[in-house]
C-alpha cells in the first residue's frame, strides 16, 4: 500500500491553473520592466536631445559674439554695412593682421539655417575675395538681431550701434519623436555683446 501512495506522489506536477497562474504573474512583471525600462530610455534621450540643443545654442552664440566684439577693430568706418533683424553684415580685423574680414550672418527661413559667409580684403576693402560660406546652425526656428546705441536707446543708424544683442530659438519638432514621448522642449537663448571699440558711455 506504502509503494502505490509513493508512486502516485511521484507522478503528481504542477497543475494545469498553477502553470496558467504563474505564466499571468510572469506577463505581469515582465510588461512592468519592459515599461519601466522605455520610460527610463525616454526620459534619458529627452534630457541628452535638450542639453545638445542647449549646448549647440550656446556654442553658436559664444562663437558669434568672439567674433563681434571686434567689429570695426583695425578698420575705418562705415564698418556697419547691414544691420537687420535677421541679417548683420560687418568689417574688421579679426586676427590684428591687416587683412580686413567682412562677415556675414544671415538666417534661411526655408532650410532653418544660419548662414556665415566670409570675406578678406588686403587692400582695405577696395577689393573682396569669398573665403567660405558655414552653415553655423540648423534647425533653427528662428533668430533676431537687436541693436543699441548708447544708454540702450534704439541706433539712429548703423553707426551708432554700440551693442548687438542675438536671440535665438531652435525648431525642436524633427527631436519629437518615439524615443522622446514628444517632451523635447523648445530651447531659446540669448546672447549679448558690446563692440570693444564702441564702449558704451
Amino acid at each position: 500500500m506504502s509503494m502505490i501512495r509513493t508512486r502516485n506522489m511521484e507522478r503528481q506536477g504542477y497543475s494545469l491553473i498553477e502553470l496558467l497562474v504563474s505564466l499571468v504573474i510572469a506577463a505581469i512583471v515582465g510588461g512592468t520592466i519592459v515599461t519601466v525600462m522605455q520610460s527610463q530610455i525616454m526620459l534619458s534621450t529627452t534630457q541628452n536631445r535638450n542639453m545638445l540643443n542647449q549646448a549647440d545654442l550656446r556654442d553658436c552664440i559664444s562663437y558669434m559674439s568672439d567674433e563681434i566684439v571686434t567689429m570695426g577693430s583695425g578698420v575705418v568706418e562705415p564698418f556697419v554695412e547691414i544691420a537687420e533683424p535677421q541679417e548683420l553684415m560687418y568689417v574688421g580685423d579679426l586676427n590684428n593682421d591687416d587683412v580686413w574680414e567682412r562677415i556675414h550672418y544671415y538666417y534661411d527661413a526655408d532650410a532653418q539655417e544660419l548662414i556665415r559667409e566670409l570675406d578678406q580684403s588686403s587692400d582695405d576693402g577696395a577689393t573682396w575675395t569669398n573665403i567660405g560660406t558655414d552653415v553655423m546652425m540648423d534647425n533653427l526656428g528662428s533668430i533676431q538681431f537687436i541693436y543699441y546705441a548708447n544708454n540702450n536707446e534704439a541706433p539712429a543708424d548703423e553707426d551708432a550701434i554700440t551693442a548687438v544683442e542675438m536671440k535665438m530659438t531652435m525648431d525642436v519638432s524633427n527631436d519629437q519623436t518615439a524615443f522622446t514621448g514628444g517632451r523635447v522642449g523648445g530651447q531659446a537663448m540669448v546672447g549679448r555683446m558690446t563692440i570693444r571699440n564702441r564702449r558704451m558711455n
